[in-house]
């Protein structure tokens, strides 16, 4: 949960709480749910019937640096402003409790922990204490030729690390011999698992866009009762998820969805389900 609120100082502050059931969407679904009206605001309906928290991260708001459609990007900003105050803000690699326990360290010149949130309190400000999503889509957007490179060049990065993770004979071997432990970190053990698929499936593509769905997927896996991502990265992470079972090790893993009528519906009573 988001909520702006004021000090005796009469300072603006934000509070974020993540509050179960935690649903997350990657950039598809939220296209999905802000275009069809009906759709969204049954998820919306849904989420707050039982008090839910819809889990952005900083990835849903870069990929807006994708596409150059202004009125898509006020629509997601709409969707996501009827969707308040049942939402939560991080960066997966920055905060902590995500991808890294304390989060990753603080870099000159970088964002800060918890930048996300302090966006969202300036846009409250700028609003009359208001939180709100309205130009934070679109804001990348407009910015889209300085935006998108930096995008780019991310994907690409991380698809030819691991490119280069897989394809090193020794790395392999490593993978082949992974030995899950419940005591390893949770987001770790998902990683790994994912990982060591990819190596000892080379025939699996794993390009740029791969990049964004492994981010996607790690944390929001890990700290959700609910996801939507690809299709394929459903499978990859049912495969992972039977791999560490092997092990008796067993990660409270959100169930997971791709966008689909079908499974839109499956998502819809299983959330209907989720005890209150």
């Amino acid at each position: 949960m988001l909520k702006i609120s004021t000090d005796k100082f009469g300072k603006f502050q934000i509070t974020c709480r993540l509050i179960h059931p935690v649903v997350y969407l990657d950039h598809c679904a939220i296209v999905e749910f802000a275009n069809n009206p009906e759709l969204g605001k049954k998820f919306i309906n849904a989420l707050k019937n039982k008090n839910g928290t819809l889990l952005m991260s900083s990835i849903n708001f870069f990929e807006a640096a994708g596409f150059n459609d202004v009125p898509q990007a006020q629509r997601i900003e709409e969707f996501l402003d009827d969707s308040l105050p049942n939402v939560y803000v991080a960066d997966f690699m920055k905060d902590p409790g995500f991808f890294f326990p304390n989060g990753s360290p603080d870099v000159k010149g970088e964002p800060k922990k918890h930048w996300l949130a302090e966006h969202m309190l300036l846009a409250a400000k700028a609003n009359g204490g208001t939180p709100t999503f309205r130009t934070m889509f679109t804001e990348v957007v407009n910015q889209n030729n300085s935006f998108s490179k930096s995008f780019d060049d991310l994907k690409v990065t991380v698809a030819e690390t691991v490119d280069i993770f897989r394809n090193d004979p020794e790395r392999n071997q490593e993978g082949d011999e992974f030995t899950p432990d419940i005591d390893m970190y949770p987001p770790y053990l998902l990683m790994a698992s994912i990982l060591r698929d990819t190596q000892i499936n080379l025939n699996q593509k794993f390009g740029p866009n791969d990049s964004i769905d492994f981010v996607h997927s790690i944390s929001s896996v890990v700290r959700s009762d609910f996801v939507f991502l690809d299709r394929k990265w459903c499978n990859r992470v049912n495969r992972a998820e039977q791999y560490l079972a092997k092990f008796n090790v067993s990660l409270n893993l959100a169930r997971r969805y791709w966008p689909s009528s079908n499974q839109f519906d499956a998502f819809f009573d299983d959330l209907g389900r989720f005890p209150c």
